[in-house]
Order: structure tokens, then sequence, then C-alpha cells
């Protein structure tokens, strides 16, 4: 792990123009990754630096990010090193979870393993290296046939070997762990990744349970600055979790130090250059506020129809409860009139008969 920027206070990762972004500390396994972790010599041996992130270790912008889950990471192998909810995949989708509240948008950076010191292929040596629980048969006689032993596997690890300096480099461009051990046939220094600190077994054979695992950094960006605190878990816990997460507290991005518009210079190549750019800037801030007014526009548009619709389907209901059905009781009234009538003619038929009968009996 490291590189060339260990030590600077810089992290590697991808940065957009135009964003408040940081990246989390490395979290390798050995000395270095634990002097990284700002743990005491001596106190972190394969995974004791990798840290958890429970329900109550980090806040950004003043909400609480939910505890990593096992289930968000599908991609990395796990053992005791090499545990799926402290990856970066994990923490990650916690983050993510709840990016509505805070604005933030986390991503898993690629983990990366590289030779820190000089490495020496040994000619006609070969051993047996576990590469997230994959046994793999190195041959170590120069640096192009260990990366074609492991690149053999590369579908089966989800891990690409490529050159570096005069060594190599482990990468896993999802960000998942990167779990490796190597028996007593190859050392580091054979694998092309001197320096670096690896789970070694003193046999001829390696288990998939043996191993340092390698943990990613993760990435943070929004479209405005954005605030990180430790959680409040208590006692030392917090402390430890936060800092073996590779997380610091602080406020990202908020500054803006480019030229204004107004400022600009077009009177030389570079002025006009300069120009170019903060127009750039200024169209760009511009268009994300267009774009976010349109969106609450929209989701205002999209409430008031709701709304509307409901209070036409509350009035006609209320309609049909308390309104006279006029149809309906114009048709009873017809039928009773009907039904009137027919009895009146009815019963007027039966007196003229009547009368009849007694005219016959006189006469």
């Amino acid at each position: 792990m490291g590189g060339d920027i260990t030590g600077t206070g810089l992290q590697a990762g991808e940065f957009e123009p135009l964003k408040a972004s940081m990246v989390t500390y490395e979290r390798g396994g050995g000395a270095a990754g634990a002097a990284r972790a700002g743990l005491a010599a001596g106190t972190a041996p394969a995974n004791d630096n990798m840290g958890v992130l429970n329900g109550n270790t980090l806040v950004i912008n003043d909400v609480a990010i939910g505890a990593a889950r096992t289930t968000d990471d599908t991609a990395s192998f796990s053992n005791t090193a090499s545990v799926k909810a402290a990856s970066a995949i994990a923490i990650a989708a916690s983050i993510n979870r709840k990016s509505d509240l805070h604005g933030v948008t986390a991503r898993a950076e690629p983990n990366v393993i590289r030779s820190e010191t000089v490495s020496n292929f040994t000619a006609g040596t070969s051993g047996i290296v576990q590469l997230n629980g994959i046994a793999i048969a190195v041959s170590t006689v120069s640096r192009n046939a260990v990366l074609e032993s492991i690149n053999a596997y590369s579908g089966q690890t989800g891990v690409v070997a490529r050159t570096y300096g005069n060594g190599i480099e482990l990468v896993a461009e999802d960000g998942r762990n990167i779990n490796i051990a190597h028996n007593s046939g190859v050392s580091a220094g054979n694998l092309g990744l001197a320096g670096v600190t690896l789970g070694a077994s003193g046999a001829a054979t390696v288990s998939a349970g043996n191993g340092v695992a390698f943990y990613a950094s993760v990435s943070l960006s929004s479209d405005k600055d954005f605030t990180i605190k430790r959680g409040d878990e208590g006692g030392t816990t917090t402390a430890e979790n936060f800092s073996r997460l590779g997380f610091r507290e602080g406020t990202f991005g908020g500054k803006d130090t480019g030229v204004k518009v107004a400022e600009i210079d077009v009177s030389s190549q570079a002025g006009a250059s300069i120009a170019i750019s903060a127009l750039d800037a200024a169209l760009e801030d511009v268009m994300s506020a267009q774009a976010k007014s349109g969106a609450y526009q929209n989701r205002l548009d999209a409430i008031v129809n709701v709304l509307s619709e409901s209070t036409e389907n509350l009035q006609a209901s209320k309609s049909r409860i308390m309104d006279t059905d006029y149809a309906l009781e114009a048709t009873n009234l017809a039928k009773a009139q009907i039904v009137s009538q027919a009895a009146t003619a009815m019963l007027a038929q039966a007196n003229q008969s009547q009368q009849s009968v007694l005219q016959l009996l006189q006469g």
C-alpha cells in the first residue's frame, strides 16, 4: 500500500471539478497500515486496524450514519482477516443510504497494494499464494511470470497484477478487500511486493484462513461543503473505529478561490484561458442551480397534482353522500304516480260494475 505520496498528507483518489471531496486514509495490514491508522507500534497484526463502522461511529452534516452491513458487499472474500462489513464497498453503501439527508455521495476507491522497496525476483523459485481464497501456484523466475500467474485467476479473485516501478501492484478496481498469504516457497520480495507485510506460512502449504487483509479507501463528494464528525459511541471505541476507518473530522470544500467573472482579463493569452475557465465555472454553477430549481418545481407540481386529485375525489364522495340523485328520484316519482293512477282507474271501474248490476235487478 502507500506509494509515492505516503507521508505527504495527500490521498490518492479520483476528484471531480467544482465538487467538495475527501478520501479516507489507507487501511493496509501490518505495521505500515497501523501507523497510517494512528495505532501504537506493535499493536496491529493482520486485521487489527480494520475499524468497524457502527451505527454511532460517523456523522456527516449532523446525520448519523448507520452500521455497515455484510450483505452490502457481495464481492469481497471473507475470513477472519477480511471482514465484509469493514470493506470500502459496505461503508460506501451505508453512507449512500442516507445521501438524501446529508447530500454526500460515497464511492469505494480501487484497492491497491504496491511494492514499497526494491523487489528481487529469484530465478527457479516458485510457491503458493492464497489470494482472496484462491490458491495460485506462482513462478517467481521473473516479474512477467508473477504477473501471468496471478492474472490467470483474476476472474476468480477480482484482483489484477500490474507492473509498478521495478515490482508489481495488485489492484481490485471495485474496492473489494484483498486478502493475501504465501507459503515458505516465496517471499514478498520474490512476488514483487517487497516491503509489504503479507500473511506468511512457514509450511509448504497455506490455507484460505491465513493472510493479511487490505481495505480500500472511501471517497466522499458533494455539490457543496460538508462536515464530518466522530459519533458518540463513548470511551475509546469511537476514536479507534473512526481513525482506523480512515476518516478525519473537519469541513471539506466550501472555499472558492477561483477567478470571478467580474475579474477576468482577456488582454493576454493566459488571461483569456483563465477567463474561459471562469466562465465555464460560472455556467456550471448556473446550470446546477437551474437543474435543482427544475427538480424542486417538478416535485412541487407532482405534489399539487396529487393534492388536487385527492380534493376532487373527496368532493365527489361528499356529493354522492349528501346530494339527491335526481334521476333516481324522478324515476321513483313517475313509478308512484303510475301506480296511483292505475289504482284509481281500477276502483272507478269496480264501482261502475256494481251500478250496472243494481240497474239490472231493478228493471
